[in-house]
């Protein structure tokens, strides 16, 4: 998903793991709990392979990293949907990985909410992902590998909807500020309905043509990306 700062008790850990297929543990079984402790679980799952923590999805490997993986992430296509209570954002999006190498590779992979004291956890019920083994779930996110042939790509699509107390919402980028490669697109919508108008975005997004006539559509596009700031914008009511 997703971005090299190590720290024991958040969710923002970036090593990056690598599996010989061989020897692959598994993705962690989908649990019907969100885990209570990120730490811990995170300790849980590493210890398994080489003791150290798996990098976030949204994040694109170093130079060094790619070299030891033989995976970089190469696209993101992310939309963002208010609905139309206003209290409720839909997050709908496309991560495209590359394994460059000559044989296949497996890569445990991070991605991580935005949770704060007005942005509230995604229940269970409302996070999707296709395209990957089941995921595991933690307290700020979710854990899952990604299993690539050589020279292979694969898009994994990762959905939620989470609530927000204020009109405002944040998807993490900003950690990807400390790996050294850009990513090669990123493509950022939100579709905002027309009883509400957009106050502030992180981002500077142009209106398009919506395919909605209830919803303005705003669209942000870059190529050789690595963000500056997190993904965050504000709305209110006409």
């Amino acid at each position: 998903m997703h971005r090299v700062i190590l720290h024991k008790s958040v969710p923002f850990l970036l090593t990056i793991v690598t599996l010989s297929c061989g020897n692959a543990e598994p993705a962690g079984k989908h649990s019907t709990d969100t885990a209570t402790d990120t730490a811990t679980h995170v300790a849980t799952d590493t210890a398994k392979s080489t003791d150290t923590p798996p990098v976030p999805v949204q994040h694109r490997a170093s130079q060094s990293d790619s070299t030891a993986t033989g995976i970089l992430f190469s696209r993101e296509h992310v939309v963002a949907t208010v609905q139309e209570d206003g209290k409720t954002v839909e997050i709908n999006g496309r991560y495209d990985f590359v394994n460059f190498n000559d044989t296949e590779r497996m890569q445990r992979l991070y991605f991580p909410f935005a949770i704060n004291r007005t942005q509230l956890r995604p229940r269970l019920a409302d996070i999707h992902v296709t395209n990957i083994p089941p995921y595991r779930p933690i307290k700020d996110g979710i854990l899952f590998s990604l299993q690539l042939d050589a020279h292979a790509k694969k898009t994994v699509s990762i959905a939620y909807r989470q609530s927000t107390l204020d009109s405002a919402f944040a998807y993490i980028m900003t950690s990807a500020l400390s790996w050294q490669r850009n990513s090669d697109e990123a493509v950022f919508e939100l579709l905002l309905p027309n009883q509400f108008q957009l106050s502030a975005c992180s981002f500077p997004v142009k209106k398009e043509p919506s395919s909605s006539k209830h919803a303005s559509r705003y669209v942000y596009r870059v190529t050789g990306f690595q963000p500056q700031t997190d993904f965050t914008f504000s709305w209110k009511k006409e």
